[in-house]
């Protein structure tokens, strides 16, 4: 096996810790958009706030990905050699991305639920 196809795994991963942050919030602020006109005649605030904490955890669940990808990294660091290469401090980079969107569009998701106990998004 190469080394180019034992690399997709992670590469893959290490993308997707970086872009399901932020498509976990576009997804969360778009259905809140198309649900305020279909939820409205039953319980609002409920299925606003559950879908909100669906889109949290699953950008939480990025983040938490880039601190097993990092923990897992700085582990096998020590092992292969003591100067790190180019590609291993540009993954170190992606992980940090990904941990701080993940980190980052889970508050923003959790900010964006909190207008929804306040305030009734129904059209009157």
């Amino acid at each position: 096996m190469s080394s180019s196809s034992r690399q997709w795994p992670s590469l893959l991963l290490l993308w997707s810790g970086m872009a399901v942050p932020p498509l976990a919030w576009i997804a969360v602020f778009s259905l809140f958009q198309v649900m305020t006109h279909f939820s409205c005649p039953q319980v609002p605030r409920m299925s606003f706030s559950s879908l909100g904490l669906i889109g949290m955890v699953i950008a939480a669940l990025a983040a938490l990905l880039g601190f097993v990808f990092q923990s897992r990294l700085t582990d096998t660091a020590g092992q292969r050699s003591s100067s790190p290469s180019e590609s291993r401090e540009r993954a170190r980079f992606m992980i940090g991305v990904a941990i701080g969107l993940g980190m980052m569009f889970t508050v923003l998701i959790a900010v964006m639920i909190v207008p929804v106990f306040w305030l009734s998004g129904c059209p009157t």
